[in-house]
């Protein structure tokens, strides 16, 4: 089986404002302290992996530009199969498409490491210890989840607290 790095790269820049605004979105972005952009990182985190020979990146087209200049400032212009989205249909269409094209381009055996461009991980050791752990599962067909545990409700980051009551019967309608 092959591991197939996915990055996720098409945010519209919303978040993170001002710095990040819709044609420089959040990724792109080389934050305070940080050195490199948020995507770099993420590159450089991939080509720490074992055995990674090709990795796709899934953005929006009119970043395409923001992504070829960052391949090419890491050095890795051909190994990456980019994937350019006429317009942001989110997270689930993304790697549904990546999928597709992992299936079509690399094969039918491969392993999706789906990777968002706008995490920071700074230990790569652990990060490297999780997918090697991760892979196990999925080559036994297993779905595989990152994250971390969560110390309070936040409804930015889908964990919402949700008020359940007692059932109650309708009244008849006369």
């Amino acid at each position: 089986m092959c591991l197939v790095p996915v990055i996720l790269s098409g945010g519209i820049g919303s978040r993170l404002w001002p710095y990040s605004r819709p044609d420089f979105p959040k990724p792109f972005i080389a934050l305070p302290g940080c050195g490199e952009s948020l995507f770099d990182q993420t590159i450089s985190r991939v080509l720490h992996l074992p055995n990674i020979d090709k990795f796709l990146v899934v953005s929006n087209e009119k970043y395409s530009h923001l992504v070829k200049q960052a391949e090419f400032k890491l050095g890795v212009e051909g190994r990456s199969l980019n994937i350019w989205e006429p317009e942001a249909k989110n997270t689930a269409a993304a790697i549904a498409v990546a999928a597709k094209v992992a299936i079509e381009q690399i094969g039918k055996d491969s392993i999706l490491l789906v990777l968002p461009a706008d995490h920071s991980i700074k230990r790569i050791d652990k990060f490297k210890d999780a997918v090697f752990q991760a892979t196990k599962f999925a080559e036994d067909n297993q779905l595989v989840t990152f994250g971390i545990k969560p110390t309070r409700v936040e409804t930015g980051y889908g964990l919402s607290l949700i008020h359940i009551s007692e059932p109650t019967r309708p009244e008849p309608i006369s």
